[in-house]
């Protein structure tokens, strides 16, 4: 009874140590995504707000369980397994592949014009004045677009900016800087 007790302390303290490990890999991960030049445009500023609905989805699948079956000591919870589950597909696999490919480059760097050709509002908290603006860039020439990440202003749709691209490990190619043109 007392080593279960000793274990279940000690999972506790261990899942309070790596918690903060996830989350700042998580958001190094979205950052690195956001920059990456992939076949398909994802919107990566939604990239949290997946995870989390996926990280509580199997708590309330547990509590909507429990309510109508009977309570039985065999069955273990499927949150702990899934969450778990979570974390490596969603936010370590990600880094594997995207943050060593963003941070070694192996190509020289060129650049590309490019102009927007959307644009959204994302709210970083509940705060309607703390929302962030991303713009859709297409680079010209090719058939490649991603979403560039800006503070509080937003460009016009038709935009062009200068865009620098580099060649990273894995031979994805990532977005170095954007400079907008003043027209």
């Amino acid at each position: 009874m007392r080593q279960k007790k000793q274990k279940s302390k000690m999972k506790k303290f261990f899942s309070f140590l790596i918690f903060p490990l996830f989350v700042y890999l998580q958001i190094v991960t979205e950052m690195s995504c956001m920059d990456t030049l992939l076949p398909v445009c994802i919107p990566w500023m939604f990239y949290l707000a997946a995870l989390a609905c996926l990280s509580l989805l199997p708590l309330i699948a547990t509590r909507i369980v429990r309510y109508f079956r009977k309570p039985s000591r065999k069955k273990k919870s499927i949150s702990d397994s899934y969450i778990w589950k979570i974390v490596v597909v969603l936010i370590i696999v990600p880094a594997i592949i995207f943050l060593p490919n963003r941070y070694i480059p192996i190509g020289p760097e060129m650049e590309c014009q490019g102009i927007v050709v959307d644009q959204i509002s994302a709210p970083v908290n509940k705060s309607p004045s703390s929302n962030r603006n991303y713009v859709k860039i297409r680079i010209d020439g090719e058939n490649t677009s991603f979403w560039h990440g800006l503070n509080k202003e937003s460009k016009p749709l038709g935009s062009k900016c200068i865009v620098s691209v580099k060649r990273g490990t894995f031979g994805m190619r990532y977005v170095e800087e954007v400079d907008f043109l003043n027209e």
